[in-house]
């Protein structure tokens, strides 16, 4: 078998499927056939991981094969983003790598003001920099700042990451 069973630890010393319930039951299956015993199934183990993360998991390696319909692909982006204690469903889908979201992260990049788009440019940044920052130039925006306010507070913000202050973006 090429691919391995994706797992996590459960009780009592077994494991519980994340992903490769069918490729499990036809391994089973062939060796009932055989009259042998399933002794060992190549395995991934996954350690300390949330059913958000379960979730998240599956997502990933399923959609790699075959995409999920609409209504079931928000319905999850809905939740993760909830479990996540994400802003929005754009900002899990990003999280995630959806690749829908790319048209819609390039339009709203391209609505920020130049000047901020140029210092980002400049700086090379990070696409969850870069998205992380999008989120602060909105609500922002949204909050009634000047435009010379929202670049200044970009210029800090970009200043402590470079300088090392500012480590990660959510």
């Amino acid at each position: 078998m090429a691919v391995a069973l994706l797992v996590r630890p459960a009780p009592h010393g077994k494991y519980r499927i994340i992903d490769g319930h069918r490729r499990f039951l036809i391994l089973k299956e062939l060796a009932n056939e055989r009259g042998e015993e399933l002794l060992l199934v190549p395995c991934r183990i996954f350690h300390n991981v949330t059913e958000a993360d379960v979730d998240a998991i599956r997502f990933e390696v399923q959609d790699n094969v075959e995409a999920w319909d609409p209504a079931t692909r928000e319905a999850f982006f809905t939740r993760y983003q909830r479990l996540a204690g994400l802003n929005s469903i754009a900002e899990a889908k990003g999280e995630l790598g959806d690749r829908s979201t790319s048209r819609d992260e390039a339009h709203e990049w391209s609505s920020l003001p130049e000047a901020i788009r140029r210092l980002c440019d400049d700086a090379n940044l990070a696409r969850t920099y870069r998205q992380a920052i999008g989120r602060i130039v909105r609500n922002s925006q949204r909050s009634g700042y000047a435009p010379a306010e929202v670049v200044a507070l970009i210029k800090k913000i970009m200043d402590e990451i470079q300088r090392g202050v500012i480590t990660q973006a959510r």
